[in-house]
């Protein structure tokens, strides 16, 4: 007998600092030098990448299952709660994306090229047909997130309590799946990893935790084992993609499992920040300055491809010498791009969000 899924999520602080953790990784990736030892070992911004991911998959399947009980109580039409829905996106997610537009604009030659692309958020499929990355590399994840959201919600609403799950894995087996066709098809790695159905491993794994975390209060024991499951299952993957690295396999196999054993391994980390670490792990997470970051991390990520641009542009302008010591430039590219999403956040993002309270969901 399958339990009604049913959830309200609460406030998850510590999911706050893994964002703010994931925001930092792709710091390290994109600020310090590519021959880094560091960032040429572990890919910290591809990682971080896939943790935003899984936790987008998690907290909107959450929002959703929520939603969906209003809409299953006769309490709210299946058309309002889409349109809060979709409403709600928009006022979290556009406002900063087409600042950051307006802002490549002004600086990019290159961007004003394919603009279009930008503003219809389909950057992701530009990036695949040139086989290459343009001005504003970095929005092809924002591109496949608001395409996994204009299609999610059909599942969630229309999907019974009892194939919801199901579906759910089957989804994570899509995304794996979908990079062997793509790569069948001599699509390169790079044009395959732009298209959104790469990712429904790591996105659909978020949305197979959000279901698990739904039904946890019934089925406690069963939570921590598959909790268990996925990190060692995710570090089984991972470990075959470093050994496949060490002993020169092509870097399909890295391409194929990385992704999932990834996701995995985050269903792991995100399943137990979401009730709380302990211990070590569990202070750093519960780090009220890490905690603001992460509630700040869109900002952090949308506009920090912009910052060594901006940088650099202002002193050739004003003859001000830009350090080159690599890590210089990290602390003081980071240090820019985190003080212009502070002030995003309190001079526009927060206050558009208020407007969220005119579609609330019925629960």
């Amino acid at each position: 007998m399958i339990s009604p899924i049913r959830t309200s999520l609460p406030h998850m602080p510590q999911l706050d600092s893994l964002r703010a953790l994931a925001a930092l990784g792709v710091y390290l990736q994109h600020f310090l030098f590519q021959d880094n030892i560091l960032t040429s070992t572990v890919p910290l911004g591809d990682l971080g990448v896939r943790l935003f991911f899984v936790l987008s998959g998690f907290l909107i399947t959450g929002i959703l299952l929520n939603a969906r009980h209003g809409i299953r109580s006769s309490r709210a039409t299946l058309f309002t709660t889409a349109w809060h829905f979709y409403m709600r996106r928009f006022l979290r997610l556009l406002p900063v994306f087409y600042v950051s537009l307006i802002i490549g604009l002004i600086f990019s030659q290159e961007l004003r090229q394919y603009v279009w692309w930008f503003f219809l958020y389909l950057q992701n499929i530009q990036f695949a047909i040139l086989g290459d990355f343009s001005f504003g590399a970095h929005l092809w994840t924002l591109a496949v997130e608001e395409q996994f959201y204009l299609l999610w919600p059909l599942l969630v609403f229309f999907v019974s309590d009892k194939l919801l799950l199901p579906t759910m894995i089957l989804t994570m087996v899509l995304g794996l799946v979908s990079r062997l066709v793509f790569v069948g098809f001599d699509l390169t790695h790079f044009q395959a990893s732009m298209l959104t159905p790469s990712h429904l491993d790591t996105l659909g794994a978020g949305g197979v935790l959000a279901i698990l975390y739904a039904q946890r209060r019934t089925l406690r024991a069963r939570y921590s084992r598959n909790l268990w499951l996925f990190f060692f299952t995710g570090l089984t993957a991972l470990f075959v993609v470093l050994l496949a690295k060490l002993t020169g396999f092509p870097s399909t196999v890295e391409f194929i499992l990385g992704g999932l054993g990834a996701g995995l391994f985050f269903m792991w980390v995100i399943g137990n920040a979401a009730i709380g670490f302990h211990g070590p792990l569990g202070w750093v997470l519960d780090l009220s300055l890490l905690q603001y970051l992460g509630k700040i991390s869109y900002g952090m990520y949308v506009y920090h491809w912009f910052v060594p641009k901006i940088a650099l542009t202002f002193a050739e302008r004003t003859g001000v010498v830009v350090p080159t010591a690599e890590w210089v430039q990290f602390l003081l590219y980071s240090t820019i791009s985190i003080f212009i999403a502070m002030f995003s956040w309190h001079m526009m993002e927060n206050p558009i969000l208020r407007l969220k309270k005119k579609f609330s969901y019925v629960k």
